[in-house]
């Protein structure tokens, strides 16, 4: 077996522990199997090749709990609208006429920025085939969410059940979810096939939930400026529904959660669902406070990701985790990065994998530049990125391939 071993000023295994002049030793498979605590232990133990990284910060990658990168191509073109659906049909106008090669070039892009930014980990939702496409060829980690949407049409219904069931493309090294999109575009016949299909295949699953004002007034059967744009309400609340068939009982995630209702956190944290904050989607729709406090007071996990470029400024979780602490200010630096890594694990079912540097972690690692204590920094914005590595292999960032 060969074994490398990589040592820097500060080495960060997660959000509750850094060591100073520690290390972390690697197999030839990119697995993590020792943490060295101390430069004495280093010298005593380090294994293989030896990598000193020197003045950096070796820390895991951002895991990016949620984005659509095949929305990439559409960076700038749609604006926020007055109100949500207005967005909607802006994106639904860019889209039209839109190639396999537009989505696959968007991807490509997309994952070169997230990578970039020292993100390592991704759940992407895919509705067009496109990130199974790149992806499976791609070093970023990669969970990707078929996205299942039927508008209460049965051959729409029938084409999201035929995408989800259908290979992963041959030694690809990415893993399928599902995602029924959001509960005003899922009908309760696609929820029951749904839950069908996924009963014996164990798939996390990740919707768009309470997004808008908009999407509540919908949930309740009151007038709304989803009219005519969506199917008409079923009159059962979107977690009633999702939970009914059995949806919220496996890994899953929530995206938004902008609008709990009473008696919601407490079916979340019993059912173990983390919901996914989006700090700079957020900002791009000029919404109101996102309430993370009251999430983790009531013992709900959140995360945090990207969204996509169609409602955000860029493709960059340092800069995600960066906007969370100022409009947060009494968040830590610890609980800011525990959202970018081990909640985003949690979220895409990859907890103990990825998201901490621990023994039988996947070796994805970042080294940032950075003067002062880890965390601040890497919370902070004020870290760059230097290298990257994902399973042990180091990524060229110029070209997205590894090295």
């Amino acid at each position: 077996m060969s074994l490398c071993t990589y040592i820097a000023r500060q080495f960060v295994v997660d959000a509750q522990q850094t060591i100073e002049g520690g290390g972390v030793v690697v197999s030839d498979e990119g697995e993590v199997l020792t943490l060295l605590e101390s430069a004495g232990m280093v010298k005593r133990h380090a294994e293989g090749e030896v990598i000193d990284l020197g003045e950096g910060i070796l820390a895991p990658g951002w895991v990016n709990a949620h984005s659509h990168l095949e929305l990439s191509g559409l960076e700038g073109l749609v604006s926020p609208g007055e109100v949500f659906p207005d967005w909607i049909k802006g994106l639904l106008r860019e889209r039209t006429g839109l190639s396999d090669a537009d989505f696959d070039s968007a991807v490509e892009r997309g994952a070169q920025r997230l990578l970039e930014g020292g993100t390592t980990t991704v759940g992407d939702v895919d509705s067009t085939g496109a990130s199974v496409r790149v992806l499976a060829g791609h070093p970023l980690r990669a969970v990707v969410f078929r996205e299942a949407l039927d508008l209460g049409d049965n051959a729409r219904k029938e084409e999201a059940m035929a995408a989800l069931r259908a290979p992963l493309p041959s030694g690809a090294a990415l893993s399928l979810g599902v995602s029924p999109h959001a509960g005003y575009t899922v009908s309760d016949a696609l929820l029951e096939e749904l839950s069908a299909d996924l009963a014996d295949r164990e798939l996390p699953v990740q919707a768009h939930w309470n997004e808008t004002r908009e999407e509540v007034d919908w949930e309740r059967a009151q007038p709304s400026a989803f009219d005519g744009l969506v199917m008409p309400s079923p009159g059962r609340p979107t977690l009633e529904r999702l939970d009914a068939a059995g949806l919220l009982r496996r890994p899953a995630s929530l995206v938004h959660a902008n609008f709990p209702g009473e008696g919601d956190a407490r079916l979340l944290r019993e059912r173990g669902v983390v919901v996914i904050h989006c700090p700079g989607a957020h900002a791009w729709f000029g919404r109101g406070d996102f309430d993370a406090e009251g999430w983790w007071a009531e013992g709900v996990d959140v995360a945090l990701g990207t969204d996509s470029l169609a409602g955000n400024a860029a493709l960059d979780m340092g800069r995600e985790v960066s906007l969370f602490r100022k409009t947060h200010p009494g968040a830590s630096p610890g609980q800011a990065f525990d959202m970018a890594t081990r909640a985003g694990a949690r979220a895409l079912g990859l907890d103990g994998q990825v998201g901490g540097l621990s023994v039988g972690s996947r070796a994805d690692f970042v080294l940032h530049q950075g003067e002062g204590e880890a965390l601040e920094v890497l919370t902070s914005g004020m870290s760059q990125v230097q290298r990257i590595w994902v399973s042990g292999v180091e990524i060229c960032l110029g070209e997205g391939r590894a090295l």
